[in-house]
Parts: C-alpha cells; sequence; structure tokens
C-alpha cells in the first residue's frame, strides 16, 4: 500500500470525527509516516508498519467511549498524575552534544552564568521524561503511551501544560544541540560556539536570536520561525507551514533557504556568501537590505519587494501578484528576462548583461527601478 492509498483508506475510516479532530488526526497520522518513510527510505514498509487504518477507527471508537479509570498511586518511581519537577546538572565542557525530546511543552535553551549545563524538566506517569549522560552525550528523552491511537487522542484533547524544558548552557559551549517536541516552541537564545543545530517542533514556533552555530536546520508546521542576530557559518534551512518566516540581522556563510506556504516571509539585514532562497504561498516576500550573491524570490497569488539590494543575480518568480522595488547599479549592467500578462511591465522582456535578473507574473504588474538609473 502507498502513502496515498493509506491516507485515503485512513479518511474514510475516520469518517465518523468531526471535521476539525478528522483532520488533526489525520495530519498526525501523516508526520509519523512521513517520518517513518525518511527513517527507512522505503514507502511500502514504512506503511506496513503503520496501525491500519480500521484498527485505528475502532481504537478511537473504543477510547473516546469509555473514560479512563481513576489513577493509582505513586509507583516504583515515585511518579503520580502530577508533574513534579527534576534536575540534572554536569560540566559543559564534558559535552560534545545535547539532544532534548519533548512533547506538549516549550524547550529554552538560554545562557547560564557558570560552566555548568543545568537542565530542568518536569516528569509524570503518563509522561516519564529521563535526563542522562551517555559518555559525553547530554540526552533528554521521553515515553508516553506508545499506542498510536493513544498519541492520537492526545493531540486531539491537547491542552498546553504549565511547564516547560529549560537548558542553561555557557554562551560559549561548542556543542551540537538537537531539541525536538510536538505543540510547543523551542527557543535558542544567547548560545556563540554551537556547532550543528537542529530544531524541530509541530504546531510550535522557532526562534534562534543572539547565536551562533556551524549549521542549522529549523523545522515546524503550522507555526511562525525567526531567526534574529544570528550567525551561521554553513548553511541554513527553514522550513514550516502555516507560519510566517522572519531572517533578520543575521548572515550566512553558505546557502540559505526559507520555505513556507500561506504565511509571508520577510529577510532584513541578511548577509549570506552564497544563494538566498525564500518561498512561499498565498503571501507576500520582502526583502530589504540583503547582501547576497545570488537572491531567488518565489510566491504564488502574492507580491514580491525588494529594497537595497547586493546580489550578482537576482531571480523574482510569483503570480496573481506584482514585483516591485529597487536594484542596485544601472539597468544596462543586468542580463533581463522578464514577462508578465495583465499588468504593466517596467523592465524590457530581454536585455543583455553581466548579471542575470530574472523577474516573472501574471495578472500583475512589475515595477522594478535601478539606483543607478538606466
Amino acid at each position: 500500500m502507498t502513502k496515498l492509498e493509506y491516507l485515503t483508506a485512513l479518511t474514510k475510516a475516520l469518517s465518523f470525527l468531526d471535521h476539525d479532530a478528522r483532520n488533526a488526526a489525520l495530519d498526525f497520522c501523516r508526520e509519523a509516516l512521513e517520518d517513518r518513510i525518511e527513517e527507512t527510505g522505503n514507502e511500502e514498509a514504512a506503511v506496513a508498519a503503520m496501525d491500519a487504518p480500521e484498527k485505528i477507527a475502532a481504537d478511537l471508537r473504543q477510547e473516546m467511549a469509555v473514560p479512563e479509570t481513576a489513577a493509582p498511586q505513586p509507583d516504583a518511581d515515585g511518579l503520580t498524575d502530577e508533574w513534579s519537577v527534576r534536575t540534572f546538572e554536569c560540566p559543559a565542557a564534558k559535552l560534545h552534544a545535547v539532544k532534548l525530546e519533548a512533547e506538549n511543552m516549550a524547550i529554552e535553551v538560554l545562557p547560564g552564568e557558570d560552566s555548568q549545563a543545568r537542565l530542568t524538566y518536569y516528569t509524570r506517569r503518563q509522561d516519564v521524561y529521563t535526563a542522562r549522560l551517555d559518555r559525553d552525550v547530554l540526552t533528554l528523552t521521553h515515553r508516553s503511551d506508545p499506542s498510536l491511537t493513544r498519541r492520537i487522542l492526545r493531540g486531539l484533547f491537547y491542552h498546553p501544560t504549565p511547564v516547560k524544558v529549560t537548558l542553561l548552557l555557557p554562551p560559549d559551549a561548542a556543542l551540537d544541540l538537537s531539541a525536538e517536541t510536538r505543540n510547543g516552541g523551542v527557543t535558542v537564545q544567547g548560545m556563540r560556539s554551537l556547532g550543528i543545530l537542529n530544531m524541530k517542533s509541530a504546531n510550535g514556533s522557532l526562534t534562534v536570536e543572539n547565536a551562533a552555530c556551524g549549521e542549522a536546520v529549523l523545522r515546524t508546521s503550522n507555526a511562525p520561525v525567526t531567526v534574529r542576530d544570528t550567525v551561521c557559518r554553513g548553511f541554513l534551512q527553514v522550513r514550516t507551514s502555516n507560519g510566517s518566516l522572519r531572517l533578520l540581522d543575521s548572515r550566512m556563510g553558505n546557502n540559505a533557504e526559507c520555505v513556507t506556504c500561506n504565511a509571508s516571509i520577510r529577510a532584513e539585514n541578511v548577509y549570506c556568501d552564497d544563494t538566498l532562497r525564500l518561498e512561499t504561498t498565498n503571501a507576500n516576500v520582502h526583502a530589504q537590505g540583503v547582501r547576497c550573491a545570488a537572491l531567488s524570490l518565489r510566491a504564488s497569488n502574492a507580491s514580491l519587494t525588494v529594497g537595497d539590494i547586493q546580489a550578482e543575480s537576482v531571480s523574482l518568480r510569483t503570480s496573481n501578484g506584482s514585483i516591485r522595488g529597487v536594484l542596485p547599479g544601472r539597468q544596462r549592467d543586468w542580463k533581463i528576462d522578464s514577462g508578465t500578462s495583465n499588468g504593466k511591465n517596467s523592465l524590457p522582456a530581454s536585455q543583455p548583461g553581466e548579471k542575470p535578473l530574472s523577474a516573472r507574473t501574471n495578472n500583475a504588474s512589475i515595477q522594478i527601478t535601478f539606483e543607478g538609473g538606466q
């Protein structure tokens, strides 16, 4: 069975749920399936490892109809249904990497005031969190009811928890950092010597501020992403959906790719040694004060705006939205390829020159001027 066939069958099996609950359950299963496909590289094997659509529907019907029994007394580990705070501490200089995993709560990584790595987290019977140091890697792992049905129910009836994961590190801690959660935001602030930075959430915002790292991958959904006052010595990849992207006062030493949908993108005072690519749908893209080798803006049903740009090549593509702004140099410096329909175009359809400039849309105008005139 393919991914599409599985999700189609699941949609039919969950028809007894209301619209919002059905979509939430489908989104959860889709993400779980896509994660398995990414891990295995085999779509059919990943589908086969999932619970059958009929089983998920039957289990959901049963779980939603029968209330849970009263919670027992504290277990052997002293855990109850209430959150209890735990701390873990070790010298930061011993760490090569930190891996934090949570669910339905936020994760914060902030500068501490000493040389220790100090982790504060919460745990309870239904959500067991465990911190450990394995050689030079500090991990926080989360374990809940492994049943896919129970995990779906937790998402359907999710309520924000009053607790969060907080890690304090020396600002100059040189280590790889991975932070992953669901239904909660992830914030990394004030860390100036990170190696690989990996941040992942679903339905939670991602924020990187006043930081520096070797390379960074930031992924979430249905939430915004903000990168501010940050240096990424290698590449930067940012992906979300239904959430805005803000890339501000930052520098990348390699390619930077920022992609969303149904939300706007704004890049201001950004330096990129290679290609800066910004892409969205149904929302505007604005690039101001950008310095890069190549700039690529993509949108649909929205406008593109550029100003104070320095780039050796520029590509501006949209549909049903205008393209406007000011580019450096003289118009004759640019090798132009442009076109629109049902709109005015200030650019020639083609022109020889040294620096490539492509500007194309439809049902809207193109209004590009040049600092040095013609």
